[in-house]
C-alpha cells in the first residue's frame, strides 16, 4: 500500500515514454526529478503487454528491486525471456548498496505481464507467474489471469488472497514435468504446505481457471493442509492419459479443513491406458491411512491420522475417470448437488474411513462399478437424496456398504442401475438405517436389497443371488467374515419393477459368519413380479439370528414367490406381510405331503385332486398359528411328535367348507379350533 501511496510524490512534469522495460537500464536517474513519471510500453522489447506507469524514486534502494513493481535501472537484462529469471531476482546488479528506482502503480491485483509473462503459445511463462504469486502472497493481494500461458507448474504461497481466471478467460497450460511419481504431490497448481515443506495455504480463492493438462500433467490442483480456501468455477481437463499410478483433477491432501470446492469441471480420460491398473479421481479427499484397507486385513481398523474435514465439495461436474468423488480418512465433510458421470469404476466412494459425512443431493450417472461406495471403516455416514442412475450391464450395486461399516444412513435415495444389487450390505457390515429409498429394479442381475455376512468362492450350489467372492481377503487375513453382520434396519422402501429372474429382498447367512439382528420391515414391492418377494438362505443352522420380517407387501400375491431355506425359524419375527400372514391363501399344489407353514398362514387344501395324506408342516416357525381349509381329498394326520389333533385323531373326508387352526409349540403343531 505504501508504493501505491506514494503515488502522492509525483510531479507535474511531463511523462517520458519507454519501449520496454528493458530500456529503464538506458536512463539516467540522476538527471531525473523525483517523482518523474514514465509510460513504459511494454514488458519485453517489441511487445504490447507488461508496461505502466512509473515513477522515480531516489530513495529507494536498489536491494529491493523485483523486476516489477521496484526496478533499479543498474540490472541488466537483454529484454529475452531466456534470462527474465536472472532480471526479477536482481542478477547482476552494479551498484547493490545504491539507491533509486523506478516504481510501477498498481492497483489491489497482480497480473503475470507485471512479472514477464509473455502468454505468447511458445514461452513457458513460470517464472513470471510465480513471481506474480510470491509477490501478491508478501502484501496479501491477488493474482489476475487472462490469457493462455504455458507453464510447468505454480506454487500458490500463504498469503496469496486470489489467482482468478476471469471467468476462464485465464488459461494455464502445462508444457512439461508433471509426469511422474504420485507422492511427489505434482500439479499445475500446488497450494504450499507441510507436504511441500512450505508454511499452509489459508483463505485463497482459486477460481475461473482454464487448466490444460495438455496431456502432461497428472494433477490439476493439489493442496496440502490448507484451510478455508475455495476453489470454484474452474475447469480441468487434458490430463496426462499414459499410464500413472494416480491421476487427480483437485485433491485435498492430509490435513485440509473448512475449504469449499463449488462449481468446478473435472474431465478426466474415458478410458484406461494398456498396463498396470491406474487411479483416476475427478475430486479426492484424503487424510492418512494404515492403508488402503484401515487395518481390516490385521483384523483390526486403525483410527487415521492428518484428516481431512469440515469441506464443502457443492455443484461440480466430474465426468469419466475411475471415481468421480473420492473420501479416504476423511470426516465431517459436506459432498452435495455434485454430477458424477460415466464413471468406469465409483461414482462416490468413501473408503479407507471417511466418517461422519453427508452425501446429499448428487446424481452418479452412468458408471460402472457402484454410484455410492462405502467400505472399510467408513461409519456413521449420511447417504441421503441422491440418485444413481446406470444402465451399465456391469457392477456391484448402485448404492453398497460393506467391509467393516458402522451406523451409515441410507434413506431417501433413488436407484435404478444394471448393477447386481440396488442397495447391497455385507461382510462386518453393521448398524445401518436403510430406508424410504425408492428402487427401480428392472436392471438389476442379483437383489433389489441384499444383505450377506460373507463372500464364498465357489458359492453353495443353491445360491443364485449371492455376490462371489472377487478374491481372497487382503493378508495377513484369511477370512472374509469373522465378527458378524447385521443389526440393520431396512424399512419403507418402495422397491419398483424388479427383474423376473431376481428376489426383491435377499438375507444370505453364508459359511459359519453370522447374520444376525436384520429388521426388514415396511417394505413395498410395486409393478412387474420378480422371481421372489424375498429369499432368506441360511447356510449354517443356528448362524442366521434375530432377525425379523414384518409388515412387507408385494402387490402380487403368489405365495410361491417366498423363500426361506431353513423355514421361518431363520427369524425371530414374521408377521403381518402380504403375501404370507395375511388371510391371502396359499393354495397348496395337490399331492403334497408336507406343506409349507413358511410360506402362509393361511393354507389351503381346495385343489387337490387326489387322495393324500398330510403328516406335517415344514418350515414354520415357534408360536406360529396356520389356518387349514380342508378338502375331501386331504387326510391330516395325527401323530404326538408333529401334528397332535383333539381326540388323538385323523381327521378325513371333510368338505372345503371346514376350517382349523393349529400353533406351533416346541416344534409339534397343537390344534387350537375347528369350525366343525
Amino acid at each position: 500500500m505504501s508504493e501505491i501511496m506514494d503515488n502522492a510524490k509525483q510531479s507535474e512534469g511531463h511523462v517520458i515514454s519507454l519501449d520496454s522495460v528493458a530500456d529503464i537500464q538506458t536512463l539516467q536517474l540522476a538527471s531525473l526529478a523525483d517523482g518523474q513519471q514514465l509510460s513504459v510500453r511494454s514488458f519485453h522489447p517489441g511487445t504490447t503487454v507488461g508496461g505502466d506507469i512509473f515513477y522515480v524514486d531516489k530513495t529507494r534502494p536498489k536491494s529491493a528491486h523485483n523486476g516489477a513493481s521496484i526496478v533499479s535501472a543498474t540490472v541488466p537484462w537483454d529484454g529475452t525471456p531466456a534470462s527474465l529469471e536472472a532480471f526479477l531476482q536482481g542478477t547482476g546488479e552494479t551498484d547493490p548498496a545504491g539507491a533509486g528506482c523506478l516504481i510501477r502503480l498498481y492497483g489491489e491485483s497482480m497480473n503475470p505481464y507485471m512479472f514477464g509473462a509473455l502468454a505468447d503459445g511458445t514461452a513457458n511463462d513460470t517464472t513470471a507467474i510465480q513471481a506474480a504469486i510470491n509477490f501478491a502472497a508478501r502484501l496479501g493481494k491477488g493474482v489476475i489471469i487472462e490469457g493462455v500461458f504455458q507453464i510447468s507448474r505454480l506454487r500458490i504461497k500463504n498469503g496469496l488472497v486470489y489467482l482468478n481466471g476471469v471467468s476462464g478467460g485465464g488459461e494455464l497450460r502445462a508444457n512439461a514435468g508433471p509426469v511422474d511419481d504420485a507422492e511427489a504431490g505434482t500439479a499445475v497448481i500446488q497450494l504450499d504446505g507441510p507436504f511441500f515443506e512450505g508454511e499452509a495455504v489459508s483463505g485463497c480463492t482459486i477460481s475461473g481457471l482454464r487448466i490444460n493438462g495438455n496431456n502432461t500433467a497428472v494433477r490439476g490442483i493439489f493442496g496440502s493442509e490448507m484451510t478455508q480456501c475455495v476453489i470454484t468455477g474452474n475447469t480441468i481437463f487434458n490430463l496426462y492419459e499414459g499410464p500413472t499410478p494416480e491421476l487427480i483433477g483437485i485433491k485435498l491432501h492430509q490435513g485440509c479443513t473448512f475449504n469449499k470446492i463449488i462449481g468446478n469441471d473435472v474431465r478426466l480420460p474415458a478410458t484406461l491406458p494398456e498396463g498396470p491398473p491406474m487411479s483416476t479421481v475427478g475430486i479426492h479427499i484424503t487424510g492418512k491411512s494404515a492403508n488402503g484397507f484401515g487395518g481390516f486385513n490385521t483384523g483390526a481398523f486403525i483410527p487415521p491420522t492428518l484428516i481431512c474435514s469440515h469441506n464443502l465439495i457443492a455443484s461440480n461436474y466430474v465426468e469419466y475417470g475411475t471415481h468421480g468423488i473420492a473420501l479416504m480418512s476423511a470426516e465431517n465433510n459436506t459432498i452435495s448437488d455434485n454430477i458424477c458421470r460415466g464413471q468406469m469404476h465409483r461414482g462416490i466412494i468413501l473408503s479407507p474411513q471417511g466418517s461422519n459425512n453427508v452425501i446429499t443431493g448428487n446424481q452418479c450417472v452412468d458408471f460402472e462399478s457402484s454410484g455410492i461406495h462405502i467400505a472399510y471403516g467408513s461409519n456413521s455416514n449420511m447417504i441421503t437424496g441422491n440418485k444413481c442412475r446406470s444402465q451399465n450391464a456391469l457392477g456391484e450395486g448402485g448404492i453398497q456398504l460393506y467391509v467393516g461399516t458402522v451406523g451409515n444412513v441410507i434413506t431417501g435415495n433413488e436407484i435404478y442401475c444394471g448393477s447386481n444389487y440396488g442397495i447391497y450390505a455385507a461382510i462386518e457390515s453393521t448398524g445401518h438405517k436403510i430406508n424410504s429409498n425408492l428402487i427401480i429394479a428392472s436392471l438389476n442381475k442379483k437383489a433389489a436389497i441384499a444383505v450377506e455376512s460373507d463372500w464364498a468362492s465357489p458359492l453353495p450350489s443353491d445360491v443364485a443371488y449371492s455376490r462371489p467372492n472377487y478374491g481372497p481377503p487382503p493378508a495377513p487375513r484369511t477370512e472374509w467374515g469373522i465378527s458378524a453382520t447385521g443389526y440393520m434396519d431396512i424399512s419403507d422402501n418402495t422397491i419398483m419393477d424388479p427383474a423376473a429372474n431376481i428376489p426383491a429382498i435377499y438375507l444370505a447367512q453364508l459359511n459359519e459368519a453370522e447374520l444376525t439382528g436384520v429388521n426388514v420391515r415396511g417394505n413395498v414391492i410395486l409393478g412387474s413380479e420378480p422371481e421372489y418377494y424375498w429369499h432368506f438362505f441360511e447356510q449354517t443352522a443356528g448362524k442366521s439370528t434375530g432377525n425379523h420380517l414384518t409388515g412387507n407387501s408385494a402387490a402380487g400375491k403368489n405365495m410361491a414367490k417366498q423363500y426361506y431355506s431353513r423355514g421361518r425359524e431363520q427369524f425371530e419375527t414374521v408377521a403381518n406381510n402380504q403375501p404370507g400372514d395375511g388371510r391371502t391363501a396359499y393354495v397348496v399344489p395337490s399331492g403334497t405331503t408336507e406343506p409349507s407353514a413358511a410360506l402362509a398362514d393361511y393354507i389351503s387344501f381346495a385343489e387337490y385332486t387326489a387322495a393324500t395324506d398330510i403328516t406335517d408342516f415344514i418350515g414354520g416357525m415357534e408360536g406360529q398359528e396356520i389356518t387349514l381349509r380342508l378338502s375331501e381329498q386331504v387326510t391330516v394326520i395325527h401323530n404326538s411328535a408333529k401334528i397332535r389333533l383333539r381326540g388323538g385323531s385323523n381327521l378325513t373326508d371333510l368338505s372345503s367348507d371346514c376350517y382349523m387352526n393349529l400353533r406351533r409349540t416346541s416344534e409339534v403343531w397343537c390344534e387350537v379350533s375347528r369350525s366343525f
